[in-house]
């Protein structure tokens, strides 16, 4: 067989012509990705932890200020519960006398 000999229809040519071209700019377009994600991955700075610990060492201050909020609430809360009993005792006194009021103070929390 003679590859001189060969007759190929032009269609068959342009196809061949037409993948190359298309093979080429692929390649081209990949390596224009590649170097440009290279040159972005360099300029990435390296992760700096002092503003994460800054930051977490502000968190446990405010979390202690609020926990001490929370224990001074939950220590009136329970003045105002003893007051609201005591006064609940009296007016139990005073129905007993006829006041008429029989309304419970108190036991918020339960």
């Amino acid at each position: 067989m003679n590859i001189a000999n060969i007759k190929l229809p032009i269609a068959v040519i342009g196809v061949i012509v037409a993948q190359a071209f298309g093979i080429i700019w692929y390649t081209a377009q990949l390596d224009s990705t590649v170097s440009n994600n290279t040159v972005a991955i360099e300029s990435i700075e390296v992760f700096d932890d002092t503003d994460l610990l800054e930051s977490i060492k502000d968190f446990d201050d405010r979390l202690d200020a609020i926990e001490k909020q929370q224990a001074i609430i939950e220590n009136e809360m329970r003045t105002i519960m003893s007051d609201h009993s005591s006064f609940n005792n009296v007016l139990k006194e005073l129905g007993k006398e006829s006041y008429g009021d029989n309304r419970e103070y108190g036991n918020y929390g339960q």
